[in-house]
């Protein structure tokens, strides 16, 4: 899944975390979320919600509470596709998300934890390639049913958790 699209991301996040502090929380979420305009509504409105970037002056601990966002919705995607699994009865379904869990299994236990603790390291190289490797991992589970009879049932949990990675370079 490397694409231009993978290489714009990451510029993003450098200059997000690279960029200096502005007078204000309010400030610095509204600059930091115009970096990424595909997403700059849900960004803001992620930062916004989140009681922890209320006094902020660091874009890096923005990304990085953007990043834990990530993982939460990893971990709730996980659940929700062991539920459908559990309880689909069309083969094609549960056929196809039997992928699924594999890759979000190392967007939970390896790719976000480590992403995180690389945004508060400053280890910006590090921080975009886990992050990317993270969104590939839902963008994966997705292209996965490409082809398939029905619709994915997880499509919605699949770019979600992509473009909250996507948010956090």
């Amino acid at each position: 899944m490397d694409s231009p699209k993978n290489l714009v991301l990451c510029m993003v996040l450098f200059v997000i975390i690279s960029s200096s502090a502005t007078p204000t929380s309010a400030d610095l979420i509204e600059d930091m979320c115009k970096k990424v305009p595909l997403y700059s509504q849900l960004c803001v409105s992620i930062l916004q919600s989140d009681r922890r970037s209320v006094h902020v002056s660091d874009a890096k601990v923005l990304a990085g509470i953007v990043a834990e966002q990530a993982l939460a919705k990893a971990k709730e995607t996980t659940v929700a596709i062991n539920k459908l699994f559990q309880s689909t009865t069309e083969g094609w379904l549960k056929s196809d998300l039997t992928a699924c869990p594999g890759m979000y299994k190392a967007a939970v236990s390896e790719h976000l934890p480590k992403a995180i603790n690389s945004i508060q390291v400053n280890n910006i190289s590090q921080a975009i390639n886990l992050l990317t490797a993270a969104s590939n991992d839902a963008s994966d589970c997705e292209d996965v049913f490409e082809g398939a009879p029905g619709v994915s049932p997880i499509k919605d949990r699949n770019d979600a958790m992509s473009q909250l990675c996507i948010i956090s370079y």
